[in-house]
């Protein structure tokens, strides 16, 4: 049985959304719009400027697309993920602190010792790592009473939005608001059985609920059992 794909690029899916947001409710002041990960890209970006305005902000999780962990990058660093994430020697996740405009670049910092590492997980309601020591010290920033300070080029983190950093407390705040609408569509999807149902179009899911709709039915009749 083949399996049912509907890839498309996602500026020209997502174009007809936000046109359709515009003919529908034309009196909203829209300053925002929040995405899922695949219109992580500066085409979606630019197309949602072109049709909402130019200050208008695209929200959406990282898409590592084809990046891939780089081993090793620096002295400290073990890793930096494909989705972003900075890991030191020590096995902790620096936590992002700003960005460098001269240089083009973000800042990170270690949560062990840097304050204002601590202190932005503690606003953003993440888990802080007790404060102390760390054995690794002499291997990564002997001379730091703050830990190690990493500045990674921002064409190293592609995947990242500069704009829009998604490692930002905004950021998280925004896109927190997807939850609620997910955990919906999540249960309409399970209802409905289009889990593994890729294909994009009004006409297309139209199509797929009514076909199940009438299989309930069908099936509802044969064993006698009503009210489905």
């Amino acid at each position: 049985m083949r399996g049912i794909n509907g890839k498309q690029y996602e500026p020209d899916s997502l174009e007809p959304l936000l046109n359709d947001v515009v003919e529908k409710r034309p009196e909203l002041d829209i300053e925002k719009v929040n995405a899922d990960g695949i219109f992580n890209s500066q085409p979606c970006r630019d197309k949602v400027r072109e049709i909402l305005g130019e200050d208008v902000e695209l929200f959406s999780s990282v898409n590592a697309r084809r990046k891939k962990d780089i081993e090793n990058p620096a002295r400290g660093i073990a890793k930096i993920t494909k989705h972003g994430n900075v890991q030191c020697i020590a096995g902790y996740n620096m936590v992002f602190l700003s960005k460098d405009y001269s240089l083009d670049a973000y800042i990170f910092g270690f949560p062990v010792l840097n304050a204002e590492a601590r202190k932005k997980l503690e606003h953003m309601d993440m888990e802080v790592p007790e404060q102390g020591e760390c054995e690794k010290k002499t291997e990564c920033s002997p001379n730091s009473e703050i830990g190690r300070i990493y500045r990674i080029k921002r064409e190293v983190l592609s995947q990242i939005d500069w704009d829009n950093s998604q490692f930002s407390y905004r950021f998280r705040l925004v896109y927190s608001l997807r939850t609620k609408i997910e955990r919906l569509f999540s249960r309409i999807k399970e209802r409905f059985k289009m889990r593994r149902f890729y294909k994009r179009g009004m006409s297309n899911i139209q199509g797929h609920i009514l076909k199940f709709m009438n299989l309930i039915h069908i099936l509802a009749n044969v064993t006698g059992t009503y009210g489905v």
